[in-house]
């Protein structure tokens, strides 16, 4: 094959791979917009009736872009806000009413709360640096590091799917020790798969 044959065929293979790197972004990005949008418009229909929500596109986006793209990181995230803090904003701002957020009263007789935004996460070494945080994106990242945590924590356990044993440990128990709550979050986890 000739020198100039050569570089036709290796300026061709460049092209194509180009070509398909190309389409695969453009691919990615629309399913990115496509699962925001899923996201946008299940925030109506999940949140609480009675509260002030979530502005749902933020929430859309911040959802799709903490969790990468991934369905089932997007069903486990909306999952665990709607049932942390009903998509409500004044919850995602920590505003919270006397009885919300993990109240307790510490030794001075002060009203405080243990929880922050709308995944209710409660302060530790991973999150120190952002808890408080407004940010919908902040608190979506936050919250994926603490499922990814458990999911790891509960794999191990041949007993229990991983899923079942998130929500055990995210709700302060270990992966094989049953709640009352469980079989609540699965049941809307598997919903809000379907409707995604």
């Amino acid at each position: 094959m000739s020198p100039s044959n050569r570089v036709g065929w290796i300026t061709l293979a460049f092209l194509a791979a180009l070509g398909f790197v190309l389409g695969v972004c453009s691919r990615a990005h629309a399913d990115y917009s496509h699962l925001a949008e899923r996201v946008t418009a299940l925030v109506p229909r999940l949140g609480s009736r009675s509260a002030e929500l979530v502005e749902p596109i933020e929430s859309g986006n911040a959802l799709a872009q903490a969790c990468s793209q991934d369905r089932d990181c997007v069903a486990r995230l909306l999952t665990m806000a709607v049932m942390e803090s009903a998509l409500s904003a004044a919850v995602a701002r920590s505003e919270y009413k006397a009885h919300e957020g993990d109240a307790y009263t510490d030794r001075d007789g002060v009203r405080q709360h243990r929880a922050w935004g709308t995944y209710q996460q409660h302060r530790n070494q991973l999150n120190a640096d952002v808890w408080g945080d407004p940010d919908p994106l902040v608190q979506a990242r936050a919250a994926r590091a603490r499922q990814l945590g458990a999911l790891a924590e509960c794999r191990a356990f041949r007993s229990v799917d991983p899923e079942v044993g998130m929500w055990r440990v995210l709700a302060g128990r270990g992966c094989l020790s049953p709640y009352s709550g469980e079989g609540a979050r699965v049941a809307l986890l598997a919903k809000i798969r379907r409707l995604l």
